[in-house]
């Protein structure tokens, strides 16, 4: 229709960006010759990163160590000197 139109009241419009579900990926990149960083995407609110021995274990073990974040990344440096890890996200 065209026309001229009384102003309306003024009004906000508000976006919140809706993340997806998961599961999410855990990437890894060299770090030198002792240590790896770990990143997984800032979207990944309400999981937890985990680590164990195996695979295939029973019983995985939240990480403590608090992760930066580089871009749009959580990132975290581990040491490779060790017994080998693996990492998971999991969904608290």
């Amino acid at each position: 229709m065209n026309g001229i139109y009384a102003d309306s009241a003024p009004f906000v419009l508000s976006f919140a960006p809706v993340p997806a579900a998961g599961p999410y990926l855990v990437s890894i990149q060299p770090n030198g010759p002792l240590q790896a960083t770990l990143l997984w995407t800032t979207n990944a609110v309400g999981w937890e990163l985990e680590s164990a021995a195996s695979v295939t274990a029973v019983s995985w073990i939240g990480v403590t160590n608090v992760p930066g974040i580089t871009g749009t990344n959580f990132s975290l440096s581990v040491d490779t000197t060790g017994d080998k890890q693996f990492f998971r996200l999991h969904k608290q």
